[in-house]
C-alpha cells in the first residue's frame, strides 16, 4: 500500500471512531452522518501535485503515459473521485480534472466517457496551460488524432483498435447531453466518423455521419466522398 494510500485510510478510521464516539453520545439521530472527503482530497491533492512535477521531468511520451497509468493505479486517485462523486460533492477539482486529462491522454476512453458528464455539469475548468476551454471540444480533438491514426494505418487497424465503437459512444453521448460546441468542432467529428466507417465498409453510417459534418460545417471536407458513397448506393444526395 502506498503511503497516500495509508494516510487516506487511516483518516477514514480516525473519522470513522469519532462518528461512532458521536453516535453513542446522541440519542436517535434522525440522519447518518456522511463522511467529508476533505481530508482524501488534501493529502490527493498533495500526491497529484508531486506526480505533476515528476512529469515534467519525463521528456518521452511513452514514459509519461506509463507513469500515468501507475500513479492512477498507486494512489487511488479514481476510488477517491468514485466516493467524491458518489457523495455528491461539487467543487473545483484538481484532481478530477488532472485524472480525466490523463484519462484521455492514455486512451482509456471508456473511463473518460464515464466522467465527461459531471465534468461538464460541474464546470470544472481545464488548467490555463490548455487553449481548449470546454470539455467535449477537449475530447473531440483528442478523439479525432487518434481516429486519425488509426485510418492512415487501415482497415485492420481501425476493426483491431476498437476506435469506431468509441467514437459511436461518443457521438451518442454528445447528441444526448446536446453539448454546445464550434460547429467546425462538431463537423470534425462527425467527418472522422464517417471516414473510419467508410474504412471499413458501413457505407450507410459514413453517409449519415458526413451529411452531419456538412451540416455542421460547409468546410468540413466531405461532400466529394458523401456523393460517390450516395452514388454507389443510388441515394440522391444534395448538399
Amino acid at each position: 500500500m502506498s503511503l497516500v494510500r495509508q494516510q487516506i485510510a487511516k483518516a477514514r478510521q480516525t473519522k470513522s471512531t469519532a462518528a461512532q464516539d458521536k453516535s453513542k453520545n446522541t440519542a436517535s439521530p434522525r440522519h447518518t452522518e456522511v463522511p467529508s472527503t476533505s481530508n482524501q482530497y488534501d493529502l490527493l491533492k498533495a500526491a497529484l501535485e508531486s506526480d505533476l512535477g515528476s512529469l515534467k521531468q519525463i521528456a518521452e511520451v511513452e514514459k509519461k503515459h506509463a507513469y500515468k497509468a501507475t500513479a492512477l493505479e498507486k494512489n487511488g486517485y479514481l476510488n477517491y473521485l468514485n466516493i467524491y462523486r458518489d457523495e455528491g460533492h461539487d467543487h473545483p477539482n484538481t484532481i478530477l480534472v488532472w485524472v480525466f486529462i490523463w484519462l484521455v491522454d492514455l486512451q482509456r476512453w471508456s473511463d473518460a466517457f464515464e466522467w465527461l458528464p459531471l465534468m461538464v455539469s460541474q464546470k470544472q475548468k481545464l488548467p490555463t496551460k490548455f487553449s481548449t476551454q470546454d470539455w467535449p471540444t477537449f475530447v473531440i480533438d483528442q478523439l479525432y488524432d487518434a481516429g486519425n491514426a488509426q485510418l492512415e494505418q487501415g482497415r485492420e487497424a481501425i476493426l483491431h483498435s476498437g476506435i469506431l465503437s468509441h467514437f459511436c459512444t461518443f457521438i451518442s453521448l454528445f447528441e444526448s447531453h446536446s453539448w454546445s460546441v464550434a460547429s467546425v468542432v462538431g463537423g470534425k467529428l462527425y467527418a472522422m466518423a464517417g471516414k473510419l466507417h467508410a474504412a471499413v465498409l458501413n457505407d450507410g453510417n459514413a453517409l449519415d455521419c458526413f451529411v452531419k459534418a456538412q451540416q455542421l460545417n460547409e468546410g468540413a471536407g466531405v461532400k466529394k466522398i458523401a456523393r460517390d458513397i450516395a452514388s454507389k448506393r443510388g441515394i440522391e444526395l444534395d448538399i
